[in-house]
């Protein structure tokens, strides 16, 4: 148990962010291991190349999965002379959505809000990509830049209507307004570390507008005068 949680009553663990050992001689340690609360999860994708794609291209390259293992991958719809493995693919479209079978061993983070999320990035030249398996999880993915279609490997293929229609980032800026600080300052929620989970010192930066000097006010702590 942890002795320093008093400012959050009733949690025993911090999340380790770093860990720094210190001898006062070599050890004689192999190694360095930290363990997480995350489990893992076999999970099976299909990834659609040249969705919604008419123009023939050729897809060459391969997968690397970061924070989980990639156990097989497989043709999926392919014509004669494609193929793929774990460390390489090569495959045609051209009007056609053909593709991968994936299955890996994704991270499953028992914490909310943890890190430990498992990224699958599919390398191909200038279609190069990543996704993260929590987002395909909770429904199809897809990269209309790179006619790219990523799902649960019995989830539905893609198909034009299932695209929801909207405008790009840029597109929308001219519509929003001119930002103001009474704007800034209603959008930004009051900061409460109890409710966030949040674990240690919060420091709130104070000042006055343009100047470069700064106070800091430190929540959590009482101090007395001697």
């Amino acid at each position: 148990m942890n002795k320093g949680t008093s400012n959050l009553v009733g949690l025993d663990y911090r999340r380790t962010l770093k860990i720094r050992l210190v001898f006062a001689s070599e050890p004689a340690l192999d190694g360095v291991e930290v363990f997480t609360g995350s489990t893992q999860q076999p999970i099976k994708l299909r990834i659609e190349l040249g969705a919604g794609e008419t123009a023939p291209y050729e897809w060459e390259g391969r997968l690397r999965v970061y924070n989980g293992e990639l156990t097989s991958v497989e043709p999926w719809n392919v014509s004669q002379g494609d193929w793929a493995d774990k460390e390489h693919f090569r495959i045609r479209t051209s009007g056609i959505p053909r593709g991968l079978t994936v299955r890996l061993v994704s991270a499953a983070p028992s914490l909310t809000g943890s890190h430990d999320v498992t990224i699958v990035t599919l390398e191909s030249g200038e279609r190069t990509f990543s996704f993260a398996v929590p987002d395909v999880q909770k429904g199809p993915v897809y990269v209309p830049e790179f006619h790219a279609y990523m799902t649960l490997e019995d989830g539905p293929s893609f198909t034009p209507s299932i695209v929801k229609p909207g405008q790009r980032i840029r597109e929308r800026i001219p519509q929003e307004p001119e930002q103001t600080y009474e704007r800034a300052a209603k959008e930004i929620p009051p900061p409460d570390p109890i409710v966030r989970g949040w674990a240690g010192r919060l420091y709130l930066p104070l000042g006055a507008d343009s100047n470069w000097q700064k106070f800091a006010f430190e929540w959590g702590r009482k101090y007395h005068d001697k």
